[in-house]
């Protein structure tokens, strides 16, 4: 019995013990517990706290914004809805648009246009651009509540909501007329001052539209095409340049318009009076009265071509005079040969003749030969002379002797299947001139009309007097009038 009683005792102070730390625990877990909740609280307490302050701060920079807004008075400012309808008004709107708040704040902002732009349904479009482009800017006709008109330059900006579409928009306006106002004055005065250099200027200036119609011309300009004003405003270039130049012209304004820097080019225009001059044009585009416009400014230099083309002229002429100073020693030292081989077909016939009789049957035969030889020898001096080794030596002489003389010749040079008839006028008058000169031009005539008929026929060689009365034109000189044969 006593070791039970102890047993128990002891089972006892083991549950004393288990139940003292079953409390211990249960004790600090509710500690811990409490203490946890605590902390939750304090933190959702300060975190209420922090955004109740956060919330506080941003209305009251919410409406330090909307005070800033609407204390402003150079820039109307004004919300709308998403129909566009006025939320908010604020002083600057009122000076500019002449509207108390009261009076405007539920109104469409299709109010404060003129009837024609509501008709034209000008405000719901601006509207609609912002919201697809997000931001749009543009100059309109305002009407304030007086009924007087103003320039607004306004800037519409489109506010979304979350799903993208709108739910409003901001719309900020400056009165831009008297700003407008004053560069159009500028414009005036700068074109003002524009045109009187133009008419002070010893160039040609012209002004002309994007399609090249001529909107404006200086002294200079009217005197280098010999027009009036009235008779060049409103034309084209097309009208005074030559056919040739249009396209070019057209290119070259083209890339002046984007901007490229080109050279002066020389233009060949065609005035009224029939005249054709060169001029040379500078191009630049230039601001005028809200418009840009090309500015073209001309120099003739129609002189200066001419002495170019002239000099041309002279130095061709020079190379061929070099050419043909070439040939002449060329010429002349062959025809000194030829003239020697003359010489001796020449000295033997001469011999054949003196022991011939004059019945010989071939006497006329051998006088041909010599009178070809003649001939021969004539051509030789021709060529001694074109070499410029011998001169020219004029004679008074019959025109349709030297003919008669070389006819013969004449007929042979130029072949069996052309007849060549001569007219010789009945009395001549005689001339001044060298007989080989003569010779040499007959050759050159009859040879360029047998070329002229390949297939034979006739050649007709005619002589008369002739009489000008006045001096004669002859390509770019003039022969004097007088007496002449033909």
């Amino acid at each position: 019995g006593d070791i039970e009683d102890k047993l128990l005792i002891e089972r006892g102070k083991i549950d004393e013990k288990n139940l003292d730390r079953a409390a211990g625990i249960l004790l600090a877990s509710f500690a811990s517990a409490l203490i946890f909740s605590l902390l939750a609280v304090y933190f959702i307490a300060r975190e209420l706290q922090i955004r109740l302050r956060s919330q506080k701060e941003l209305s009251d920079h919410e409406e330090d914004f909307r005070k800033a807004i609407a204390s402003i008075k150079d820039y109307a400012v004004v919300q709308l809805d998403k129909d566009g309808n006025i939320l908010s008004w604020n002083e600057g709107a009122e000076k500019i648009e002449g509207y108390k708040p009261f009076e405007i704040i539920g109104k469409n902002i299709s109010s404060l246009y003129s009837t024609e732009d509501v008709k034209k349904n000008y405000p719901a479009e601006l509207l609609k651009k912002a919201g697809e482009m997000g931001c749009v800017e543009e100059e309109n006709s305002r009407v304030r509540k007086d009924g007087s008109r103003f320039l607004a330059d306004s800037v519409v900006t489109v506010l979304k909501s979350e799903n993208g579409k709108p739910r409003g928009y901001v719309e900020v306006t400056r009165d831009v007329t008297e700003v407008r106002d004053t560069q159009r004055l500028q414009l005036r005065e700068n074109a003002a001052q524009l045109r009187a250099l133009m008419e002070n200027a010893n160039d040609a200036i012209y002004l002309l539209g994007a399609d090249g119609q001529v909107i404006s011309s200086n002294l200079q300009g009217l005197k280098m095409l010999g027009v009036t004003r009235e008779e060049l405003i409103g034309k084209t270039y097309v009208e005074f340049a030559a056919p040739h130049e249009w396209d070019s012209a057209k290119n070259y304004m083209g890339r002046i318009a984007e901007g490229e820097k080109l050279a002066p080019e020389v233009v060949d225009l065609l005035p009224p009076d029939g005249r054709t001059i060169f001029v040379e044009f500078s191009l630049v585009l230039i601001d005028l009265e809200d418009q840009k416009v090309y500015m073209a400014i001309g120099r003739d230099v129609t002189e200066r071509k001419l002495a170019e083309a002239q000099l041309k002229k002279t130095e061709e002429r020079l190379r061929e005079s070099q050419k043909l100073e070439a040939i002449g020693q060329l010429s002349a030292g062959i025809a000194h040969d030829f003239n020697n081989i003359l010489n001796v077909v020449s000295g033997n016939g001469e011999l054949l003749l003196l022991d011939m009789t004059e019945d010989d049957p071939r006497r006329e035969e051998l006088e041909e030969i010599q009178k070809a030889v003649l001939r021969g020898s004539q051509l030789t001096q021709q060529l001694l002379m074109f070499g410029r080794r011998d001169v020219s030596q004029p004679v008074v002489l019959d025109v349709n002797g030297v003919i008669s003389d070389t006819v013969k010749m004449l007929s042979r040079m130029i072949g069996e299947d052309i007849e060549l008839i001569v007219r010789g006028s009945q009395g001549l008058d005689l001339i001044k001139a060298d007989p080989i000169h003569i010779q040499h031009i007959l050759m050159n005539l009859l040879t360029n009309a047998r070329d002229a008929r390949p297939v034979g026929g006739k050649i007709l060689v005619e002589t008369r007097n002739a009489k000008f009365t006045e001096d004669y034109p002859k390509g770019n000189e003039l022969v004097p009038k007088g007496d002449y044969v033909l």
